[in-house]
């Protein structure tokens, strides 16, 4: 090689390396704001006893309030999807971040429930857009190899922003006041916007891939193939009962059942759905780091995490004799259990083209939510059922509603070997040569 040659690269090096770091600076901050409005999505179940006390809740009230969120939440994410498809990451970036300050600001001076309804609606639907936000800009940066490592990383910086929004919150809150707190962290979002969109009007680099608009009719038309597509659905049902125990046990019923159960309800309550989400921060990454060293054996990591999730999530909910050690083990395998959706993102990331990723992620992402959302309302019904029926104020256990959790793992399973045969059926259809290219398992 020649010394014009060596120079040359040098050179060249030396432009890219602005383009480098403003690329990683764009996956950290997406990711941060995809952290932070996790943090607002477990805020009712981590204030739960303030908010009873503070707005007069019923415990019905109370999962409504945690309810809106995900009635948003799930409603705008397939819309998310299609804006991300049709306007490019930074005009739906911008809304999010929009939707996030005002529903966090709205909270911040609320008085009567009807507030946080609206604060809860907000915050849902600028939350909604968050993880594809993220999983979007990774695609530009990130090759499809080592996205599944990826979207854990996505998924572990995300679900970190839960562990902070409980037991940390909870104790910062017995000093400051919590509606504080959140006024406060309201402008930490509003930096993370105008940071972002600098970065992506700031580097022609990024205009083309986060910045193009497709033609309406193109738009459409990945629309109706995203519809269609079998695949499409079956990843989004697995997704639903896989994630349905975070969406709905962990984040708000939790807390209360295990401070009946062990008679504690400071410490040990606290760090209970902790437990769970620290399982699912750190197996996030791993997960997503034996997805990228075995790319053929995705779909047998989830039938086995979903056997492990029926397995602890029955643990730690129907163990006779409650050892407080014996719990958190269960909750924090149950975590692991659950962090395999970033198996699932990787998927739907191996099977549908480019277009129309963002449109199958939105649906995928809402469909996550939607069982949590469903069973959410529904253990609050059974719980009023039995304490009406049992003729007292309070339960000294949830175990007849919690059964949705191990339901749902087994559920996943089921649907898990599902996917399994159907693939395995479109390989032995296909000629030697292009089944392992073709249809990755």
């Amino acid at each position: 090689m020649s010394h014009l040659d060596i120079q040359s690269d040098k050179a060249t090096n030396v432009a890219r390396t602005p383009i480098v770091l403003a690329s990683l600076l764009l996956l950290f901050l997406s990711t941060i704001f995809y952290s932070h409005q996790y943090f607002f999505r477990v805020l009712p179940g981590t204030m739960q006893e303030k908010l009873t006390t503070d707005f007069e809740l019923s415990n019905f009230e109370l999962s409504n309030v945690a309810a809106c969120f995900f009635y948003a939440y799930l409603i705008v994410q397939p819309i998310s999807g299609i804006v991300i498809a049709r306007f490019g990451v930074a005009l739906a970036f911008l809304i999010a971040g929009v939707s996030v300050f005002s529903g966090a600001m709205f909270m911040s001076v609320a008085s009567v429930i009807e507030h946080l309804y609206v604060s809860q609606l907000l915050l849902g639907i600028g939350g909604s857009f968050a993880l594809l936000i993220a999983l979007s800009t990774g695609r530009v940066t990130i090759s499809k190899k080592y996205y599944p490592l990826f979207s854990g990383g996505v998924l572990a910086i995300g679900a970190s922003g839960a562990i902070i929004g409980q037991a940390p919150l909870a104790y910062i809150t017995d000093v400051y006041d919590w509606q504080d707190i959140v006024f406060y962290t309201a402008f930490f979002e509003l930096l993370i916007v105008i940071t972002m969109t600098w970065l992506i009007y700031r580097y022609s680099y990024f205009r083309p891939q986060l910045l193009t608009t497709h033609k309406k009719n193109s738009a459409s038309s990945g629309l109706k193939e995203t519809l269609t597509d079998s695949n499409v659905w079956l990843l989004s049902l697995l997704g639903c009962f896989l994630c349905l125990p975070m969406a709905s046990f962990v984040i708000v019923w939790l807390y209360p059942f295990i401070s009946l159960e062990l008679g504690e309800h400071t410490l040990y309550s606290r760090l209970a759905p902790t437990a769970a989400y620290a399982g699912y921060v750190i197996g996030s990454p791993i997960v997503g780091w034996i997805a990228t060293s075995l790319p053929n054996r995705k779909l047998q990591i989830l039938i086995i995490a979903s056997i492990l999730g029926f397995l602890s999530s029955m643990g730690a909910i129907y163990t006779v004799e409650h050892s407080i050690i014996v719990v958190y083990s269960f909750l924090f395998i149950m975590g692991v259990s659950i962090s395999c959706i970033t198996i699932i993102i990787a998927l739907v990331r191996d099977w549908i083209p480019a277009e129309r990723l963002p449109i199958a992620l939105g649906i995928a992402m809402c469909a996550l939510n939607l069982g949590g959302t469903v069973s959410l309302i529904a253990i609050g019904y059974i719980l009023d059922i039995e304490k009406s029926m049992a003729g007292v104020s309070q339960l000294k256990a949830y175990h007849v509603a919690l059964v949705f959790v191990p339901a749902s793992f087994l559920m996943a399973f089921a649907i898990s070997c599902v996917i399994r045969l159907k693939t395995a059926r479109q390989v032995r259809s296909l000629p030697r040569s292009d089944s392992i290219r073709r249809i990755p398992a």
